[in-house]
């Protein structure tokens, strides 16, 4: 059997492009194919010309490049504009190339080496040493040769672009170490792609088209972390695009004063507020010139601060003050100080905030000396805020019936006193007819006057104008009636009179005896007998 030299063996093995150490042009890069490497029916290749810094490597030594993105793969910039071109001409021979692998970082590239070395990932295919291989310089490309029509375009056309395969094994392998003319998609000289040269940009590295800077610094406020240059970093600044190094904040809002259309918070937008920094919603201004009483020193503008004015809202430059009481003759329009202007004031010259007057004639009761205006001065007038120009007093304490509350000084209230201006403390109505015996004109309710009832305690039936008046009517055997306790038999109110009434256990009254002292002592005793003796209709003989 014939054996193959180990060297061609490992010659065969690595065919491929696996060789460990040879020159940059044979197959030392040599890896295995890209996992998707296929032909594809889309568009141009996609491009974003968006710059970021990356750290490209060549045989171990890193250096560093611009990457941009094409077909979502990051490639050195020059070597992208490179391969727009080529991209271009190609798709004008119906020819669709694309990137499948472009950059790697050294940490790419060293998981690749790992499965390479361990074969436990990516199939375990070949993966040149991290920092060895020619995909982490950013200059080398794998594209989708699988498609024939892709490869025989590359082979007769990508040299006049700059392409090439450095690594003879792999066909989808091409890099470009050419010239850039200037002339590509991306262009060095915007890396950030914003439209504005680097030179010119004040935020190379960030696409800031606008090129706003606030603080005027030279640096772009999208690259800035101090946009107004106030030394508070925009992070913490309350007012990041207003220099305002003290951070006042006056309503503390969050919003410095710098930048806040209302600094004081009252609603009112700092342009139209007279005092912006002093929270006045009424925008008062006495003296009228434009600054608001809330933040002036001298409100009625006449000269004289408000702390040492003696009319702070009155002008008055030459603070006279006839009566010296420290308040100018000019605002003392108030010199009871009750809160009411002399003008409309009913006691001008005596303090009464209540402004009462009880009679109406437009004199406060502080300062008139007849308050209810019955004609009786006060000091004498029993009832000095109820008009009683008679000044009854019929308890005689001193304080007239129109505003006592018990008249007749007998303890009970008038509202409830059945007799208010007699004193009846013990409140008796024999007759139960609301009006108390003390005041009772009837006081058996009889309908005969006590002055002329004969049975006064008795509620008779005989009327007022018939002898034996206020009786009961008895009609007795002799058809006479009894003459009254101590009166002869010939009384004449009694004779001719068929009729007469009799009763011999109450003792009989001549009209004389109206309301006198017996009466008005039995009457609450005889009160509840005369019931009894209605009740049995007792009549007698």
């Amino acid at each position: 059997m014939n054996r193959m030299p180990l060297a061609a063996a490992l010659l065969v093995l690595f065919g491929a492009g696996c060789s460990a150490v040879a020159p940059v042009d044979q197959d030392s890069n040599a890896e295995g194919p890209p996992e998707a490497v296929s032909s594809t029916a889309e568009a141009l290749s996609s491009l974003s010309c968006q710059m970021s810094t990356a750290k490209g490597y060549s045989n171990g030594k890193a250096f560093t490049i611009e990457v941009v993105t094409v077909d979502g793969e990051k490639v050195e910039w020059r070597t992208a504009n490179a391969y727009m071109k080529m991209a271009e001409a190609a798709d004008k021979d119906h020819v669709q190339i694309r990137v499948v692998s472009g950059f790697r970082t050294m940490s790419e590239q060293q998981y690749l080496y790992h499965c390479y070395t361990s074969c436990s990932c990516n199939s375990c295919n070949l993966a040149a040493k991290p920092g060895y291989s020619n995909h982490q310089s950013g200059h080398a490309l794998d594209l989708n040769t699988a498609s024939p029509s892709v490869l025989s375009w590359l082979n007769h056309h990508a040299g006049s672009f700059g392409f090439k395969r450095t690594v003879p094994s792999e066909d989808w392998h091409w890099e470009w170490w050419g010239q850039d003319n200037g002339t590509g998609p991306c262009n060095d000289n915007d890396k950030d792609n914003d439209g504005v040269v680097d030179k010119k940009d004040n935020c190379p590295g960030v696409k800031n088209g606008g090129q706003t800077d606030t603080d005027k610094d030279g640096k772009g406020d999208a690259c800035d972390a101090d946009d107004d240059g106030d030394g508070v970093k925009d992070a913490k600044d309350n007012c990041p695009k207003k220099k305002n190094p003290d951070q006042q904040d006056t309503d503390k809002d969050g919003k410095g004063d710098a930048c806040d259309p209302d600094n004081d918070g009252d609603k009112i937008a700092d342009g139209k507020d007279n005092c912006p920094l002093v929270s006045n919603h009424g925008q008062q201004d006495t003296g009228k010139d434009g600054k608001g009483d809330a933040c002036d020193d001298d409100d009625d503008g006449d000269g004289t601060p408000d702390a040492k004015d003696n009319c702070p809202k009155t002008k008055n430059a030459d603070q006279s003050d006839k009566d010296g009481d420290g308040k100018g003759d000019a605002c003392e329009k108030d010199a009871d100080t009750d809160g009411f202007d002399d003008a409309q004031d009913n006691c001008p010259a005596i303090a009464n905030p209540e402004q009462i007057d009880t009679d109406a004639d437009g004199k406060g009761d502080a300062c008139d000396d007849d308050d209810d205006g019955d004609g009786v001065k006060d000091a004498s007038d029993n009832c000095s805020l109820v008009a009683n120009a008679g000044q009854a007093d019929a308890d005689k304490n001193g304080k007239g019936d129109a505003c006592d509350t018990d008249a007749d000084g007998d303890g009970v209230e008038d509202g409830a006193d059945n007799c208010p201006t007699l004193d009846n403390p013990n409140q008796a109505d024999s007759d139960e007819d609301g009006i108390g015996d003390a005041c009772d004109d009837d006081l058996d309710g009889d309908g005969v006057p006590n002055d002329v009832d004969q049975c006064i305690d008795v509620a008779g039936d005989v009327e007022s104008s018939e002898p034996g008046a206020g009786c009961e009517s008895t009609g007795g055997p002799t058809g006479e009636p009894e003459p009254p306790a101590g009166a002869s038999p010939d009384t004449s109110a009694f004779q001719g009179s068929s009729q007469a009434a009799s009763c011999s256990s109450t003792p009989r009254h001549p009209g004389t005896f109206g309301l006198s002292l017996i009466a008005l002592a039995a009457a609450a005793v005889a009160a509840s007998a005369r019931r009894s003796r209605r009740d049995s209709k007792t009549t007698c003989g």
